[in-house]
């Protein structure tokens, strides 16, 4: 640590610029990230020079650089982003409110009443918590019954699908502007201090270091508004993270029983892609390209 000067940091950086193109962020954010580590080893054990101390007070000689623009999406878009999440957020209430119990409620144990029936299938798919899988079934009845009562076909109707979570996910983006990292890590106790309409988020937003935890105020009482689409969630989940016991707000049962408590970045891309040629998403004749990130400008 003591043998760091300020010309090592800056001749990296220099090192950086040279091999990146002047728009690029990348040897901005590898200097801050550097930067930052070296802030907080010098807080906590000392041992830089006061030279190194004094170059620590900023981050970077040089630009920060640019990011690609996200500019919002067209109203165009907007509405039909709206609508085709509403459909799918929609048939899920339906489906997990209304069909599913009602089937359920018609099933019995299938060891004594058989497997040859969707709500006795639904019955032992309640009592394995929703890990029974078709190959479970196949062994007990055989492949041609388990395809025609297949517990990934029937255990949507009990637990929701990444799909159903996902127009949820998406619609509250596109309403209350927070940002998609600090949307998929909210938890279940989330919402604090309803009143008059409104509710306060927590939500985490790790870049913010030293003040992670943070709130937001929106809209509530609607099923359209940021605090009514959260309650409908926590109410669609509620079954998952009985199971799980998990605080994660974002969970859902995933084909061949495995129960998920939270999306990744690379499953909302492709729950993204797939949302966009299921409805027919399309600008101008062309397929939207969607990205969550730019909902918050939008």
């Amino acid at each position: 640590m003591g043998d760091l000067l300020p010309r090592h940091l800056d001749g990296f950086e220099s090192h950086l610029r040279e091999r990146h193109p002047e728009s690029s962020r990348t040897p901005y954010a590898r200097i801050a990230d550097i930067v930052w580590i070296l802030r907080r080893l010098s807080d906590k054990e000392g041992g830089l020079s006061p030279a190194m101390v004094r170059r620590l007070a900023h981050t970077s000689a040089g630009p920060v650089g640019s990011y690609a623009p996200r500019d919002s999406y067209s109203p165009h878009v907007v509405e039909q982003l709206r609508a085709a999440a509403r459909s799918d957020i929609d048939q899920a209430v339906r489906r997990l409110t209304v069909e599913g119990p009602s089937l359920l409620a018609q099933g019995r144990d299938p060891r004594a009443a058989g497997w040859s029936s969707d709500a006795n299938v639904l019955w032992e798919i309640y009592r394995s918590q929703g890990q029974f899988t078709r190959q479970e079934l196949a062994d007990r009845v055989g492949r041609a019954l388990a395809d025609e009562h297949s517990p990934g076909r029937l255990a949507p109707l009990l637990y929701p699908t990444s799909r159903d979570l996902f127009a949820l996910l998406l619609l509250f983006c596109l309403e209350s502007g927070m940002e998609l990292e600090a949307v998929r890590e909210l938890t279940s106790d989330c919402l604090k201090n309803s009143n008059r309409g409104y509710v306060q988020v927590e939500y985490l937003k790790r870049r913010r270091h030293g003040q992670e935890w943070n709130t937001i105020r929106v809209r509530d009482g609607s099923s359209n508004s940021p605090g009514g689409l959260l309650r409908l969630a926590l109410r669609l989940t509620a079954s998952v993270r009985e199971i799980t016991g998990s605080p994660a707000l974002w969970q859902f049962r995933m084909k061949e029983g495995v129960l998920a408590t939270g999306f990744s970045a690379s499953a909302v891309a492709h729950l993204a892609r797939s949302f966009v040629s299921t409805h027919g998403i399309s600008d101008e004749g062309s397929p939207v390209e969607l990205r969550l990130s730019r909902l918050r400008k939008t």
